[in-house]
């Protein structure tokens, strides 16, 4: 992942490097060379905009899949005692040999979807 943020790093430094020398030479130029060169410029605007979408879009994807796993872990560390788990972290018994009983704790959301629901 470092690799990819250091190459669009360098595309998005060339691609602004090319986008003022183009800016530039648009006001110095000829009208067909001012046209070509502006489009140019233009290019590399959106190619900017493109790294850019895409490194936020990188950075929320691991948002996404890191904070479900925080929630878990939250899950976890709420429902952990000293007395005995009884199928998974939400239930326990409260006597030896009686029923499961769930434990209540906040609800959290899922990423996906905005709908509480109970630690898993």
């Amino acid at each position: 992942m470092e690799a990819i943020a250091a190459r669009d790093e360098e595309v998005a430094a060339s691609a602004r490097d090319s986008a003022l020398y183009h800016t530039d030479l648009a006001r110095v130029a000829t009208e067909e060379e001012a046209a070509a060169a502006t489009q140019r410029a233009q290019w590399d605007s959106s190619l900017l905009e493109a790294i850019e979408r895409r490194r936020r879009d990188e950075e929320a994807s691991v948002r996404d899949r890191l904070t479900p796993l925080s929630w878990h872990v939250a899950c976890l560390s709420r429902t952990r005692s000293s007395r005995t788990a009884y199928k998974g972290h939400g239930a326990r018994l409260s006597k030896p040999g009686s029923a499961p009983t769930m434990v209540s704790g906040p609800k959290v959301t899922s990423a996906k979807s905005s709908t509480p629901r109970d630690c898993e």
